[in-house]
């Protein structure tokens, strides 16, 4: 019972109004009312009367006091709650191992920490923080061990702002001196922007991560496309190499029977003319055992003459040549595998040719020897320096123009006629490709092209590579894919694919570039962009 009143009643119950503090020795008079004895008794002996100090009664003699039992039973419970509380408090506020000393109680730990007063307190002594309006307008913090690394050094303030300018740490008073008129901000808005940043940060990773995902899922299907249709064209090939070997062995195996078919057939003759002869042999040994020539004469010589026989002497046995049947049968399966291979090549320029794209040329990209037509599709060598504004866009060394658009992405594919030209180059270029001095035409600086001169087409890659072609190629089909890396180069009329560059790292922008060559002999024709027709 006892226990459960003491967590219903207070301890501002238990007051002596004398002293007013908890009660010691309670004692009650005679009125009811409750007092420490040491205090009533100082009363009355300070006092001409006896009365009550609560209600005045008065009293003819100095009364006989009562110890209150109850009142002292609720105070001694109240005592050893508070003394429990104080250890409990003394131990959450005890100071471990990395925490922050309260600056007023050093034995306690510190819960916050003002900037304002640069000071940190435990939880009995930021209670004046959380209570009176002036206070309550300090910053707090979480616990911060040394402060004072957080004062100006200059002016003893605290840093509150920081300079973008200095990428320095500043109080109010340094904007009015060192740092005035710099970019300042305040701390919380600073942390703010550079969470704000590093969020931008994680989110432009998540969506490269993203891309990077849809990429590999892209060059997964790619990549089982083309072997889908690797194995779809190995198999006719090899298909058509099984069926000429069937051929082939069908081709020797028929002329084999035959030989074998027409050696019976003299065997056979053989035997039969041998058989004959042997029973004309055999009448004439009878005859010739009787010993009458003459008879033997006339029977086998006048009346009988000798069964006609076949001259054997021009028929004679041969060996038959197979000589040439393996050649004739390779001839005719590489005959019939350019065929697929053609096929197999048109199929390819067919798949590259849907991603055609419009490309114009761009004027104020062009060297001053170049001319082009009016509507930007044809370009040929002036042999005349015209003085043109040098703009940053503008070759001014090589004989170069490039394409108006820029690609950034995805797949493109354009044409270009080249017709009886004897010199030129074209390819891609990136953006930034340097217009005005001579550099190496290679990757490495940002350049994909090939060349023809002299008779010879050259794929200017990390070195210059002469390329083996079969025709000379009158017109030029130029594809790319951007996120593959690949720029590749076909000849148009044979769907022959001149060279292809791999694996490319492309950063920037891209620009189609065009180079007509140096006017020689047959070389005074245009580079013409052409539309692609559908096929």
């Amino acid at each position: 019972m006892m226990a459960s009143l003491s967590c219903v009643m207070s301890e501002d119950q238990f007051l002596c109004c004398i002293c007013l503090e908890v009660f010691t020795d309670p004692v009650t008079t005679s009125c009811g009312h409750s007092f420490c004895k040491t205090c009533i008794d100082k009363h009355w002996d300070s006092s001409v009367q006896y009365r009550c100090p609560i209600c005045k009664e008065h009293f003819r003699a100095k009364p006989q006091l009562k110890t209150n039992t109850f009142i002292s039973e609720m105070i001694s419970q109240f005592k050893r709650k508070s003394q429990q509380q104080s250890f409990e408090n003394l131990v959450m506020q005890a100071v471990g191992p990395g925490d922050v000393r309260c600056d007023v109680c050093p034995k306690a730990r510190a819960i916050k920490s003002c900037l304002a007063c640069v000071a940190s307190y435990c939880q009995s002594h930021l209670e004046n923080h959380l209570t009176i309006p002036r206070l309550q307008r300090h910053q707090l913090v979480e616990p911060v061990e040394n402060l004072k690394d957080r004062l100006c050094a200059q002016h003893g303030k605290t840093l509150e702002l920081f300079c973008r300018d200095d990428s320095k740490f500043i109080c109010l008073r340094c904007t009015l001196s060192d740092h005035k008129n710099h970019d300042t901000i305040p701390l919380k808005e600073e942390g703010e922007v550079v969470q704000a940043n590093m969020k931008k940060l994680i989110k432009k990773r998540q969506t490269n991560i993203e891309e990077i995902q849809k990429s590999i899922e892209t060059s997964r299907n790619c990549a089982a496309r083309e072997i889908q249709n690797g194995v779809k064209i190995c198999n006719v090939l090899m298909e058509c190499v099984q069926r000429s070997l069937n051929e082939l062995k069908q081709d020797i195996m028929e002329k084999c029977k035959y030989e074998e078919e027409l050696a019976t057939y003299w065997i056979q003759k053989l035997n039969a003319e041998i058989l004959e002869l042997t029973k004309r042999k055999s009448e004439m040994e009878d005859v010739w055992r009787s010993g009458d020539s003459f008879c033997f004469h006339q029977t086998f010589l006048s009346d009988n003459p000798a069964p006609v026989v076949q001259d054997w002497t021009e028929v004679t046995p041969s060996v038959p040549s197979y000589e040439g049947t393996v050649a004739k049968a390779v001839a005719k399966l590489r005959e019939i595998l350019d065929q697929e291979v053609k096929g197999v090549l048109k199929d390819d320029l067919r798949r590259v040719r849907q991603f055609a794209v419009e490309v114009t040329l761009d004027r104020d990209t062009a060297h001053p020897n170049l001319i082009l037509s009016y509507d930007h599709k044809q370009v040929y060598n002036g042999d005349h320096y015209r003085p043109l504004p040098d703009n940053p866009e503008r070759f001014m060394t090589y004989t170069c123009v490039a394409g108006k658009h820029k690609f950034s992405t995805g797949r493109l594919y354009f044409e270009v006629h080249v017709g009886e030209k004897t010199g030129w180059y074209m390819g891609m270029a990136k953006k930034s490709t340097e217009r005005k001095r001579r550099f190496q035409l290679t990757p490495e600086n940002g350049l994909w092209l090939i060349s023809f001169k002299n008779a010879e087409c050259v794929a200017h890659d990390h070195t210059n590579l002469i390329l083996d072609l079969k025709s000379t190629p009158k017109k030029i089909g130029v594809f790319v894919d951007y996120e593959e890396g690949i720029v590749s180069f076909y000849n148009v009329h044979t769907a022959e694919m001149i060279y292809s560059f791999t694996s490319c790292y492309f950063t920037e922008d891209l620009l189609p570039l065009f180079n007509p060559g140096t006017n020689g002999a047959n070389n005074f024709h245009p580079l013409v962009l052409t539309s692609v027709s559908a096929q």
